[in-house]
């Protein structure tokens, strides 16, 4: 940004908690849940709060977890049926309360898909 032009559009000064919202998406086996689980990682490191998978597979997020062999520390939910909007929004909410530097929604195509 070395030379300065003039311009209808400027730079905000961001201030306060940010929020984002990520998707990864990726054919089965391709690594979304690893890519995921390593992006939380950073993000949570920054907010200085633990990183939260809310797993509806059956629990295959472990299989990254340092307990069974894996790379990664994280808090663990086991989210099982019913797969409706209230509870996954429960889900999300127990996290935040128990401070959360980052939450991983694994998968959130039950919601739409899964029983309940």
């Amino acid at each position: 940004m070395s030379e300065e032009r003039e311009s209808e559009f400027a730079f905000n000064t961001l201030t306060g908690d940010l929020a984002m919202l990520v998707g990864f998406v990726g054919m089965g086996g391709s690594g979304k849940t690893r890519s995921a689980i390593r992006w939380g990682t950073g993000v949570a490191s920054v907010h200085n709060g633990p990183l939260v998978v809310i797993d509806t597979e059956a629990g295959r997020a472990l299989h990254h977890h340092k307990r069974h062999g894996g790379d990664f520390e994280f808090e663990h939910i086991h989210f099982e049926a019913p797969y409706s909007t209230r509870r996954y929004l429960s889900a999300i909410n127990f996290a935040m309360k128990n401070g959360a530097g980052c939450i991983i929604v694994d998968s959130w195509s039950h919601e739409h898909d899964g029983i309940g």
